[in-house]
C-alpha cells in the first residue's frame, strides 16, 4: 500500500513538472508570435464591404474606417488599397466590395 502512495505521488510530481514546461513553452512561444508580429514591416488587409439594404453605399464601411485606424495606432500607415466589385444576386443580394489594403510601418 505505501508503495503504491509513493509511486502515485511520483506520477503526479512527473505530471506537474510536464504541465509547468508545457504552459513555459506556450508562453514562450506566444512572445515570439507576438515579436514577429511586431517587427513585420507590412502587413495586408482584406475588408469586404456589404451596400445598404435600402439605397446605396456601404452598410458597413466603417469596418474598412476601423480597420485603418487600428494599424495607425500599431504604428502603421495606409500606402495603398485596392478595389474590387462583387455583383450578387438573388435574396439578400447586394453587391460587395472587396477592399485590399497594404499598410507600411512607420520608422
Amino acid at each position: 500500500m505505501a508503495l503504491l502512495k509513493k509511486l502515485n505521488e511520483k506520477a503526479n510530481d512527473f505530471a506537474e513538472k510536464q504541465n509547468k514546461k508545457v504552459e513555459e513553452l506556450k508562453e514562450q512561444r506566444e512572445a515570439l508570435i507576438k515579436k514577429l508580429q511586431e517587427e513585420k514591416r507590412y502587413i495586408v488587409l482584406q475588408i469586404v464591404l456589404k451596400e445598404s439594404l435600402i439605397g446605396t453605399g456601404s452598410g458597413n464601411i466603417y469596418a474598412l474606417e476601423n480597420a485603418i485606424n487600428e494599424q495607425a495606432n500599431r504604428g502603421y500607415r495606409l500606402v495603398n488599397i485596392s478595389t474590387t466589385i462583387m455583383h450578387s444576386q438573388g435574396i439578400g443580394g447586394g453587391d460587395r466590395i472587396q477592399a485590399i489594403a497594404t499598410f507600411e510601418k512607420e520608422e
